[in-house]
């Protein structure tokens, strides 16, 4: 038996011819479930009164009805229903883990069937609704803008323009807010969806779907914008500084986490920082009248009153006197 000997100039022919799939995903076959695929999985939801799937969702999103509504051929309210309870309802369809969250919970999880593909269903129904190009509009039930208290025309500002932010102000944007920015370092949306996800898991069309209903509420984004802004992970504020009256600077402790999964503070690992303003995320003391009194241009009158003001207070909010307590 004869081999015969490789010929280079056919290998160099058929190289020439070929396409070169470095960085195409082209060919990435679409999970998206057809219309009758996802009408035959909504059909087989049990529409259970507990709802097990709902409970385990960390949006709690109010599954039973969009599956319903799918079932029903409503794909717009299926997608409202969605996108009110989660405005990244898209982007949590295509990656969210939901065996081990939803789907994990369903009381079809041993059938011989399987469990329902809710991520499935929740992403038909957005991308249904994607193709329909209806803009998000504030609720009808609200006032008129100009009748609207003064607080919510206030100036407010997020940092960063990744999943927290788009949908903070998404639910800002619904309780009437009219003066949201979202700054962003990058020259591009989206965050961590758009930089480390990706495309052929979650396309950046999916993505800006997401920020254009966001932006039909008014929100406004300024890219290449970095902020001083410096997080500090794994600290807890245990002090605050105290000079001339005045805040200059906060004490943190270094946290650890047990193997219990609980958090401790490191007394030995001190950290301190200059600070001007201590700004709370919470504000749950700002109508403390001692708080009060310390964010005054003053501050407390008396001197025994600042030292024992400061060890008795670990953290505050002293730059905004007040805070809406409207939960988001």
């Amino acid at each position: 038996m004869t081999v015969e000997p490789f010929c280079p100039i056919i290998a160099s022919t058929c190289m020439k011819s070929c396409v070169k799939l470095e960085n195409n995903f082209d060919d990435i076959k679409h999970t998206t479930l057809s219309e009758r695929g996802a009408l035959r999985e909504a059909l087989r939801c049990l529409k259970c009164v507990d709802a097990p799937c709902q409970k385990s969702c960390p949006t709690n999103l109010d599954i039973k009805s969009f599956i319903t509504s799918i079932s029903n051929k409503n794909y717009y309210a299926a997608a409202r229903a969605i996108l009110s309870d989660n405005p990244l309802g898209l982007t949590c369809g295509m990656v969210c883990p939901t065996s081990e969250l939803c789907v994990g919970g369903c009381n079809l999880y041993a059938s011989e069937e399987g469990p329902i593909n809710i991520g499935g269903l929740q992403q038909f129904a957005t991308e249904v609704f994607k193709k329909m190009g209806i803009a998000q509009i504030r609720s009808p039930d609200l006032p008129p803008a100009c009748e609207m208290p003064e607080s919510y025309h206030a100036t407010l500002a997020l940092i960063g323009c990744g999943p927290a932010s788009i949908s903070c102000a998404s639910f800002l944007g619904r309780l009437g807010y009219d003066k949201i920015t979202i700054f962003e370092k990058q020259n591009y949306t989206g965050g961590l969806s758009t930089s480390e996800i990706p495309q052929f898991r979650l396309p950046s069309d999916a993505v800006q779907f997401e920020i254009d209903l966001m932006k039909d509420l008014g929100v406004k984004m300024e890219l290449a914008k970095e902020e001083q802004c410096e997080f500090l992970p794994f600290l807890s504020p245990r002090e605050v500084i105290m000079k001339n009256g005045r805040i200059a600077g906060l004490q943190f402790c270094r946290t650890e986490q047990t193997e219990e999964g609980d958090w401790l503070e490191d007394q030995e690992q001190v950290v301190r920082l200059k600070a001007d303003y201590i700004i709370s995320a919470f504000g749950s003391i700002l109508s403390d009248p001692q708080v009060q009194c310390h964010i005054s241009v003053n501050g407390p009158a008396a001197t025994g009153q600042k030292e024992a003001f400061a060890k008795e207070v670990s953290f505050l909010n002293c730059h905004y006197t007040q805070t809406n307590p409207t939960e988001v």
